[in-house]
């Protein structure tokens, strides 16, 4: 029996590189979800004094969790194993959240992401686990159900029911527990040359774990930027409809290198970095969190 079993918790991984985005993307999610009133955990390896205390200060009940042993040591074996994950190692943190069965529910969101509006009405859901789709289910692409890689075409390896990104996810507490959290250290072993080779850290193993168990999302709940032209293709939405922008891929709204790059290739990402600058100068305005005390937010 799970002892003090509490509602709702949002969980992210914070590294120092990520902090804007981190910070605006929890302002963002404050400022357009007044409902939420739980615990917000930050999972991270030792942030600055400066960093937590910016972090702690837009919401009281953010809780700065260092990440595991058991996962920081089973880090450093793909990295020893696999150089070339070693810029997405932190990735991996998010296995932590299977031991936080405290909670009936985990909300767990990416910091290179920007809410638009409220994900209020995703708590009915009674799945296992929810999620959008990722880009190899909008390409059409199988992927296999031993370690996610890209399956080509005509082959008879089984192939996962149902793929989804890892960006935004929500896990009930059914798949929580120390059973599913050593299996996901288990699968983090299995990182080689020759397997999981598709270059996906969390995303993979969660694939591989929940087969089965998810309850695809609209694709507005994590428009994945780099994929766009896919989803407009398939879905016929814009991004401009997402109620969570996904900022993937390896240019960031808070580099100023990549801003001038993407205005200078495509109107959509220059619209979609200039939303995010007005979000983050929403958050210089109040890095406090000071609306959270108006009528409808938390007290």
């Amino acid at each position: 029996m799970k002892n003090a079993e509490k509602t709702t918790c949002m969980v992210c991984v914070v590294t120092p590189d990520f902090m804007m985005g981190a910070l605006t993307m929890l302002h963002s999610f404050l400022k357009h979800n007044r409902w939420f009133n739980d615990d917000i955990i930050i999972l991270h390896e030792g942030l600055s004094d400066t960093d937590k205390d910016k972090l702690q200060a837009l919401y009281p009940r953010l809780v700065l969790k260092m990440v595991s042993d058991d996962i920081a040591h089973a880090v450093d074996s793909v990295i020893a194993r696999r150089p070339d994950m070693r810029h997405r190692y932190a990735s991996f943190f998010k296995g932590d959240l299977l031991n936080f069965t405290q909670y009936q529910r985990i909300i767990m969101s990416d910091c290179d992401m920007m809410y638009t509006g409220s994900i209020e009405d995703l708590l009915t859901n009674a799945a296992p686990l929810q999620a959008c789709a990722d880009g190899a289910h909008y390409a059409g692409v199988r992927r296999s159900k031993n370690n996610y890689n890209k399956l080509e075409y005509g082959s008879n390896e089984p192939s996962l029911k149902s793929t989804f990104s890892a960006g935004f996810m929500i896990f009930k507490s059914d798949i929580l527990g120390s059973a599913n959290f050593t299996k996901f250290i288990a699968t983090m072993d299995q990182y080689s040359d020759t397997d999981f080779t598709s270059g996906n850290t969390d995303q993979a193993i969660f694939n591989v774990m929940f087969d089965g168990l998810l309850s695809r999302l609209s694709c507005i709940y994590n428009y994945h930027l780099m994929h766009k032209n896919l989803i407009q293709r398939v879905t016929g939405v814009h991004f401009e409809e997402a109620v969570i922008i996904h900022y993937g891929g390896s240019e960031k709204p808070w580099q100023p290198h990549a801003v001038l790059k993407v205005a200078a290739q495509d109107d959509d990402l220059r619209i979609a970095f200039d939303l995010w600058r007005v979000a983050y100068a929403s958050y210089r305005k109040d890095p406090e969190g000071k609306f959270l005390s108006d009528k409808g937010g938390l007290a």
